[in-house]
């Protein structure tokens, strides 16, 4: 069973076999698969090809042994792998219709990933000073003073009258500002840093008390905000183990939302995009005259399936011959302007899934749906002229998926289309002899809370059991873990062996219910948990475990198939090993060691 989880993993993750003409280690032929009929290209396994496989699996999926015979385990899978793509190439699998329909599509996708990687994630990936900061100023109190006002311009105005004009900036807020916080003279109440969005952290990241911000392009107001008070940590807690890998993470996520903006900022900049103020008066009033037929007032209080029969019906707005000809806007595209008509927004609206296309006469509902296929014209532009679609990423990776396929292909043609399938006597009779196999797995609903020192979740025990605080209030007020403090600490229905949140696995299920853990180790610091019920495993009924006998017994049989495809075909083929290779191969067992030292890490 496990051979052939490894070799489906290999064939879901295969890739590029050599890069000809670099010449260095990584491109030396480790194994080469020569087709005896004649019909398949040699396949040739190189270092780098092994190397990233050993680089790219899970930790489960590599061999435990190591040296040369871990090496060889691990190359083995790959080959089984290479005789199916080369059975696939007999069969002209690789020349099926639909492929090259499929294989545009998977360019495209990877296209847009390499774009976000070299102008989003690449950019945005934090250097050892940036963790070093973020790590003190995540944990950071401000007390902010803020202005937000609509218009660039007023913004601009507004922050120049509060630094060179002198002016009070409290003043300032209660005139202009269009926030609630205008009433206490843009005061805002005191918040952690992480707490902040994104972008307005960003700006306040490196100011100290008194300074103000730069104007603040949030997409539909601009904000100005001074720093009144700036209180650090008394002891953020060191960078190393588990917190460094959740401060990085965190980081890199944190930089990542920034750079996006920045980005998006910047398009919308280039784009320079203008309305025509009577055209987008017309476009929003019959969008809302077709969305009132459509569209009940009590929709909200329908059930969900009827209220997605409703979203799937498509509302086009209707535009006589003259205003189909009218100018709706203009905007900047490879540095000349291209104009569209309301017939064009006519058309874009007819030619997108209604799910997706607006859905009233809201004016920035319609602004927001016109701007996203925009900026993905711009983007695919970007990808045009800065040649991602030719980059070698890509390449390898079309390549990747066409040999997904052809083992798919194979897969499925030569292996489970000739099994035979087996009878229920036959899974009741697996059933009831492994009914031990057929348990469910031990449950609890836990609590967790993340802060940054072992010293303070210390503190926050103490209180817990002595009755002075409720671990809810805890989690609110303190934890540094937003994905579970967004869910008041609770984990729900976790389960023994599961892989999430996988550092509660040596804590919680030996706990007692309502009973508080001693602080462990946790992504960003220390954690306490506590646990509110707990199921035990108990056995499956065949009703409820039944379908899993039946998966397993036509697993053996797939695999018992795959064995006897793959013997049959290296009689069919040449197999060359170029030992002399293997030294610049990875250690297997070096690699799954390092692998399961941090797999598995959430985040917070």
């Amino acid at each position: 069973m496990r051979r052939a989880q490894r070799l489906m993993a290999l064939a879901l993750a295969v890739a590029v076999a050599a890069l000809a003409g670099c010449g260095g280690a990584e491109d030396r032929i480790v194994v080469r698969v020569i087709d005896s009929e004649g019909v398949a290209a040699p396949r040739e396994v190189t270092v780098r090809y092994v190397n990233d496989r050993l680089d790219r699996l899970p930790p489960q999926m590599l061999p435990e042994v190591g040296g040369e015979e871990g090496k060889r385990e691990f190359i083995d899978e790959i080959v089984r792998k290479e005789l199916l793509v080369v059975l696939g190439h007999r069969l002209g699998f690789q020349n099926d219709p639909d492929l090259e329909e499929m294989l545009a599509l998977y360019e495209t996708d990877k296209a847009w990933q390499v774009y976000q990687a070299r102008q989003v994630y690449e950019p945005a990936e934090p250097t050892d000073q940036d963790l070093q900061q973020y790590n003190v100023v995540r944990g950071t109190t401000f007390e902010l003073q803020q202005i937000a006002v609509a218009g660039a311009e007023d913004a601009v105005a507004a922050r120049r009258r509060v630094t060179s004009g002198g002016e009070d900036f409290a003043a300032v807020a209660v005139e202009v500002s269009a926030s609630p916080s205008s009433e206490e003279g843009g005061v805002l109440p005191s918040q952690l840093w992480q707490d902040l969005h994104p972008v307005i952290g960003d700006a306040v990241f490196s100011l100290g008390v008194g300074d103000v911000s730069e104007v603040i392009d949030m997409g539909d107001s601009h904000h100005i905000y001074k720093v009144l008070s700036r209180i650090e940590p008394a002891d953020p807690g060191e960078l190393e183990g588990q917190r460094l890998r959740g401060i990085t993470e965190e980081c890199r996520t944190y930089r990542r939302m920034v750079r996006q903006h920045e980005v998006n900022k910047a398009m919308l900049t280039q784009a320079n995009l203008r309305y025509s103020d009577d055209g987008l008066d017309l476009a929003t009033e019959r969008l809302g005259e077709k969305a009132a037929l459509v569209i009940p007032e009590d929709i909200m209080e329908l059930d969900i399936e009827t209220r997605m029969n409703i979203a799937k019906i498509p509302i086009v707005p209707e535009f006589d011959d003259e205003e189909s000809e009218m100018e709706f806007l203009t905007y900047n595209m490879r540095g000349h302007d291209d104009a569209w008509t309301l017939g064009d927004l006519r058309g874009l609206i007819e030619s997108t899934s209604p799910l997706e296309a607006p859905k009233s006469g809201d004016v920035e509902r319609l602004k927001g749906f016109i701007w996203r296929h925009i900026s993905n014209e711009m983007i695919e532009d970007e990808i045009e002229q800065r040649g991602y679609r030719d980059d070698l990423e890509v390449r390898d990776y079309v390549h990747m998926r066409a040999e997904e396929y052809v083992v798919q292909r194979v897969y499925q043609t030569e292996v489970m289309a000739k099994i035979v399938q087996p009878t229920g006597s036959e899974i009741r009779e697996y059933f009831q002899t492994h009914r031990d196999d057929y348990m469910s797995a031990e449950a609890v609903d836990a609590r967790i809370l993340v802060v940054d020192t072992e010293a303070e979740a210390n503190q926050h025990r103490q209180r817990l059991i002595d009755g002075q605080d409720d671990f809810v209030d805890l989690v609110r007020a303190h934890s540094v873990n937003s994905y579970t403090k967004n869910r008041d600490g609770l984990v729900r229905n976790y389960l023994r062996g599961e892989g999430r949140l996988d550092f509660l696995q040596d804590v919680v299920f030996d706990l007692e219910e309502g009973e508080i853990s001693e602080p462990f180790r946790a992504p960003g610091g220390y954690a306490l948990a506590t646990v509110e019920s707990k199921r035990p495993s108990i056995r499956l009924t065949f009703d409820q475990a039944g379908h899993r006998a039946k998966e397993y017994l036509v697993a053996m049989k797939n695999e018992e198939r795959l064995n006897q495809l793959l013997d049959e075909l290296r009689e069919t083929v040449t197999i060359e090993w170029l030992d002399e290779n293997l030294v610049h191969i990875e250690d297997p067992a070096e690699a799954r060691a390092e692998k399961e030292s941090g797999f598995g890490v959430v985040s917070p």
